[in-house]
Parts: C-alpha cells; sequence; structure tokens
C-alpha cells in the first residue's frame, strides 16, 4: 500500500471495538494506520481476499494434474442358493467371493493443455493479486477524501468559535457602553443580533463536522466513536516543493498501476487459455496399471475339497496389468472451436478494458495537476485576502469601539475574516488532497 508521508496528520480513534478498543485508548492514529483499520474492517475487501485464495487453490489444482491417480478397491460377496463354480458351471450350492484390487493411472500427453492451464492458473493468482493491491490503494483513496473532509469541517469550527468569542467580546463591550449611557440601545440590539449570527454560523459549522465525523468513522468500520475522540492537529505544512510529473512520467506511472498489471496478467492468462483449448484438437495418451487378486469359497457337503486356504488362491489368483490408452478427437460438435471463439472474444473485451481504464486514469492525472495548480494560486491569493481583511477588521472594529462605524459595518467585515479563514482552510485541505492524489497515482512513498 502506498505510504502516506506527506504531512504530520494524526487521528486519535478510541476506544476502539472490543478489548482492543480499552487497550488502543489514547493512542494516536496516523492516516496509514486509519487506513489500515478500513483495510482490516471493509467487507468488500474481505470478500475480496478470499477470492484471491480460491485463485491460490486454482493453480494448486493445476499443478496436482501432473500427478498419478491411485485407487484401491476391496469387496465381498455371497451368493446364496445356487452360484457358479470355477468353469462357469451352475452349482447348487452357496459361496463367497472376496476382492482386492489397487491401480495407477497417469496422464501421459494431452496436448500440452496441463502445461497452459497452469501456467493460465498461475497468471491470473498474480492478477488476483494485482487486484487486490488495487483494492487496498482504492479503499486508501476513499479514507484519505473522507479525512481531509473532516479536516477541513473541524477548522472551520475552529474559525466560528472565533468569531463567536470575538462577537461575545464585543456584546460586553456594547453592554458596558450601554450602561455608562454613551451608547443607545440600538448599538446593544446590532451586537446582540451579531452574536446570535455567529452563533448560528457556529452550531452550522459543528453539524458539518459531525456528518463528516460520521462518514470517516463509517469508512473505518467502527463504532460507538463520539465526536470527542477524534483530535485534529492545530496546523498543517504545505508540501511547496511537490513537483509535477512529466507526460513521460505519467504514462510511465499509468503502466505501473496495479489495475492495468491486472488487466494485462488476464489478458495473458487468456491467452494460456486459448492455448490449452486448442488442444483439444490433438491426441491424449495415457498410461494404466493395477495388481488385483481374489478368494473364493463354496459352501454345502463336500465343499472343503474345492476350497483352498486362503494363501494358496492368493498366490494363484494375483493378476498384474499394464495398459495405454491412445484417444484421438474425431468430432467434438464444434465445442472446442466455440471455446476457443469465446476466449478470443474475451480477451478483445479484456484490451476494450483496458484501453478504458488508461483514458480514465489519464484525465484523473490531469485533473488533479491542474486542480494542484489552481488551489496552490488560491492559497496564496486567500493568504493575501485574509491580511487585507483582519487589517480592514480591526480599523472597523476600532472606529466602531470610537461610535465611528455602525454595528452593521462591523457585523460586514468580521464576517468577511470569517469567510476569507473558510476559504483559506478549505484551498489548503484541497491542495493536501491533490498533492496525495497525485503521490497516489505515481506511487511515491
Amino acid at each position: 500500500m502506498t505510504k502516506t508521508k506527506l504531512v504530520a496528520l494524526t487521528l486519535a480513534l478510541c476506544p476502539l471495538l472490543g478489548q482492543a478498543q480499552n487497550e488502543s485508548k489514547g493512542k494516536a492514529f496516523t492516516l496509514d494506520e486509519c487506513i489500515a483499520i478500513a483495510i482490516k474492517n471493509n467487507p468488500e475487501y474481505q470478500s475480496q481476499v478470499i477470492r484471491h485464495t480460491e485463485t491460490k487453490l486454482q493453480e494448486d489444482m493445476r499443478k496436482s494434474t501432473f500427478l498419478p491417480t491411485v485407487h484401491a478397491s476391496l469387496g465381498n460377496s455371497w451368493d446364496l442358493g445356487r452360484s457358479v463354480d470355477k468353469t462357469g458351471v451352475m452349482q447348487d450350492r452357496s459361496s463367497q467371493s472376496l476382492s482386492i484390487s489397487i491401480g495407477a493411472n497417469l496422464n501421459l500427453f494431452s496436448g500440452f493443455s496441463r502445461l497452459h492451464e497452469l501456467r493460465s492458473a498461475q497468471l491470473q493468482r498474480s492478477a488476483s493479486e494485482r487486484s487486490l493491491e488495487q483494492a487496498r490503494l482504492n479503499l486508501g483513496m476513499q479514507v484519505t477524501q473522507l479525512y481531509f473532509s473532516y479536516l477541513t469541517a473541524e477548522r472551520a469550527v475552529v474559525s466560528a468559535q472565533k468569531q463567536y468569542q470575538r462577537s461575545t467580546d464585543r456584546l460586553r463591550y456594547a453592554e458596558g457602553m450601554y450602561a455608562g449611557g454613551k451608547w443607545g440601545q440600538d448599538k446593544l440590539a446590532n451586537a446582540e443580533a451579531n452574536l446570535a449570527q455567529m452563533a448560528l454560523a457556529l452550531t452550522q459549522a459543528e453539524g458539518a463536522r459531525d456528518e463528516a465525523c460520521l462518514s470517516l468513522v463509517q469508512a473505518l468500520g467502527l463504532q460507538d466513536v463520539n465526536i470527542e475522540q477524534i483530535s485534529i492537529p492545530e496546523s498543517i505544512k504545505l508540501s511547496n516543493k511537490e513537483v509535477l510529473a512529466s507526460q513521460s512520467q505519467v504514462y510511465e506511472a499509468i503502466l505501473d498501476r496495479p489495475d492495468i498489471k491486472a488487466n494485462s496478467l488476464r489478458a495473458e492468462a487468456l491467452q494460456e487459455q486459448i492455448k490449452a483449448q486448442r488442444s483439444g484438437y490433438m491426441p491424449s495418451l495415457s498410461l494404466s496399471l493395477g495388481y488385483s487378486n481374489n478368494y473364493y469359497k463354496v459352501f454345502g457337503l463336500g465343499a472343503d475339497v474345492f476350497n483352498l486356504p486362503i494363501n494358496e488362491q492368493f498366490k494363484q489368483n494375483g493378476r498384474s496389468y499394464i495398459g495405454l490408452n491412445l484417444s484421438i478427437p474425431i468430432f467434438d460438435a464444434f465445442q472446442t472451436r466455440n471455446r476457443i471463439r469465446i476466449s478470443k472474444l474475451s480477451y478483445s473485451l479484456l484490451q476494450v478494458e483496458r484501453n478504458n481504464i488508461e483514458v480514465r486514469l489519464r484525465k484523473e492525472l490531469e485533473t488533479i495537476r491542474l486542480n494542484m495548480s489552481l488551489n496552490e494560486r488560491n492559497i496564496e491569493a486567500t493568504r493575501a485576502g485574509l491580511k487585507a481583511t483582519e487589517k480592514a477588521f480591526a480599523l472597523t472594529e476600532a472606529s466602531w469601539r470610537a461610535g465611528r462605524a455602525t454595528s452593521n459595518e462591523l457585523s460586514d467585515a468580521n464576517l468577511k475574516v470569517y469567510q476569507t479563514e473558510l476559504d483559506l482552510y478549505t484551498a489548503e485541505a484541497r491542495y493536501l488532497l491533490q498533492v496525495y492524489l497525485l503521490r497516489y497515482f505515481l506511487k511515491h512513498e
């Protein structure tokens, strides 16, 4: 799985489920560890792990076709009333027959189908490993996007809390001025209205934060995790030295993607399967060998004369055999031809799927590169705008305290600072997310 050593982000998730919840209490989880938790708890990923195990068993089954098959049998029968003697004549007596046998079969030649089927199974297993790797990356991307969404929402709450505290301080100042008879009731009412407005903004920010937290917790597969059990670091360091990849690097990165590799491996496996199916036009040769023996006993008057001891019968009745069987296909109702045609169509579908994946990845990479550039410029512009709005707010607040500015002017200046802070937090989080997405596609550690 791609490491996400981009920023010093930690996520405190405690307690976890069961006993592990108590043991992990207070532990700080990195983004990589959050992804690991999601992978461990995600049912779809665990289902894919089981399917991957099935491909390993399929490979083992193909290997076993090169081994001989061995079988043994033991039988005992009674003929009551009338039975056949050794000469084949029916006699008026009962008899008992005991038989044992052991044999083996070995496929000597089957048109190289077993070799191609084994190679196909090995390629399918490798393709399954790449698909499993892609599933881990996709799940990691999902968790990361939710993580950054929660990060943005949490920082919006911090900003709203700061503006709410400022509004509270201004209300206290207005109350003091009103009590001293220096301000009228209108300014006090405006200060109360501004505080109520920021209280609403804080409530909305906390609601958005709670919703983002719930989405993140659900993606991690955790239960009973409260808002207070998740913490976000106070600051983020932007990686301004990230180098955008060239077109050649982008193409190489696409070819190195697990889903592209899985597609190529499945295509190779289908080619091997087609070769195995063509073996249906070729003859097959098998070897069989074995040994059998039996014991025969009759009942009735004078039967002891015919019943030899069991050891004597086993010495005389033993039989060994060996044989070769050559099978030449003449006409199979076009089954082999149709199977080959179906496999060729599947191969063509894989080629189309590969082209679609490459086109989609190119579009996503181009979008990421564009968004990185736009967000980087947005960050610089928003930082400059934040300085300007904070300066304007400070001047407006001083004028308001001196009675030269109205409460509405101060409220507008305060809202501009709040909105600019939100824009900055959003641009920073989006930039970091695009950095991670780029590293994800280029498989940077």
